[in-house]
């Protein structure tokens, strides 16, 4: 069923960053998790490029060096390149930020259903260090993982979405942003790399956007989002299982990232889009998509 409730942004810890630290990543393992260690970091592109950004601190009282990361199987198949802070020790009180390279592999994709409470979490990783091994979950940013530049036309959207069986649809609500501003929402995706293939003005003030995305490890996502003065509502679909609910939520987080800050919401304008292609029959019995094209 459709979440109502935002997902959970990684909150900074309020702690001063060490020195050597980059105190403005989010916070991914705190020192009582991390026995000593603590960690903050976020997947970032960098010349086109997925990379880890990761902060290590040291909270103990002894040197801490050894350092290896592994990351498990995930939906789209990250995985680190080389090795993690190899011959550094991070003194007592000090800390250290490094760019850790990623690359896609396939034998490392496994797209898993997600909990109903998940906030889209979707890479578990473990961190080793001289003195212990500890873990933490962290989320996938939408502009890390969608390959930038890429386009889809309308015809190919249509086939697609009706070839992608309604039971990988997964529909979600974003509330808690201001989405007047259909432009913003509309920049804020196309941003992350979601291209627009074509938007519609709708009965009662809403506003239909039809959006696709090809992930790094080129799975293609779909999605509808149905724009009202107050509402967003995202129907993604995608031919990997499990993957369109993962987007919808990835999506709802970036939108929050993006739009949340704003002090005000300009109204929502229908200017300057694609045309809508013709109309064509609806899939999969859903009659609220295809069939406002």
């Amino acid at each position: 069923p459709p979440s109502s409730a935002p997902p959970p942004v990684p909150s900074v810890a309020a702690s001063p960053a060490s020195p050597g630290a980059d105190g403005s990543l989010p916070e991914l393992l705190n020192a009582v998790n991390g026995k000593g260690m603590l960690m903050r970091g976020s997947l970032v592109k960098e010349g086109g490029s997925v990379k880890y950004k990761l902060s290590v601190e040291n909270k103990t009282q002894a040197p801490l060096s050894g350092f290896a990361l592994q990351i498990n199987k995930n939906a789209f198949g990250l995985t680190s390149v080389g090795t993690f802070l190899e011959g550094q020790s991070v003194m007592p009180g000090q800390g250290t930020t490094t760019l850790l390279p990623m690359t896609v592999a396939a034998e490392r994709i496994d797209v898993k259903p997600l909990p109903n409470t998940s906030g889209g979490a979707a890479l578990q990783v473990a961190v080793k260090n001289n003195q212990n091994v500890a873990y933490f979950n962290d989320e996938l940013p939408l502009p890390s993982v969608i390959e930038q530049g890429w386009d889809m036309p309308q015809g190919d959207y249509l086939s697609q979405w009706q070839s992608m069986a309604v039971d990988k649809q997964s529909i979600r609500e974003v509330t808690g942003v201001p989405c007047a501003n259909v432009d913003a929402i509309v920049d804020a995706l196309k941003g992350a790399g979601v291209c627009l293939v074509a938007r519609r003005a709708m009965p009662n003030n809403t506003t239909a956007l039809y959006m696709a995305a090809k992930s790094v490890a080129a799975q293609v996502m779909l999605m509808e989002l149905q724009v009202t003065a107050s509402t967003c509502r995202v129907t993604a679909r995608s031919a990997v299982a499990n993957l369109a609910a993962l987007f919808a939520i990835t999506v709802d987080r970036h939108l929050h990232t993006s739009l949340a800050s704003s002090s005000s919401s300009a109204p929502a304008t229908i200017a300057a889009a694609p045309a809508a292609p013709a109309a064509a029959p609806s899939a999969g019995g859903n009659v609220d998509l295809l069939g406002l094209f």
